[in-house]
């Protein structure tokens, strides 16, 4: 642990991984995967964190300000 070795390798494009699960993540590049659903509306994404930042738009959600004018943004 710690060495950052790289042992996960996917077989499409030979991107390397730490981990399996973020090789996992990576595949759905390759397969077209979207098993995260819009409760909302038909939006299906890749990763449950792009799911999270689209359900922004449903609740209005701005979490980030800016520190000079406190605007705040959903991004």
């Amino acid at each position: 642990a710690g060495s950052g070795n790289k042992c996960f390798q996917c077989q499409q494009c030979f991107a390397l991984f730490t981990r399996s699960d973020h090789l996992n993540r990576h595949m759905r590049r390759h397969t077209g995967e979207r098993p995260f659903t819009c409760q909302c509306c038909p939006f299906a994404f890749s990763s449950n964190d792009s799911l999270k930042r689209h359900m922004r738009t449903h609740t209005g959600e701005r979490p980030f300000q800016c520190p000079y004018c406190r605007l705040s943004f959903a991004v």
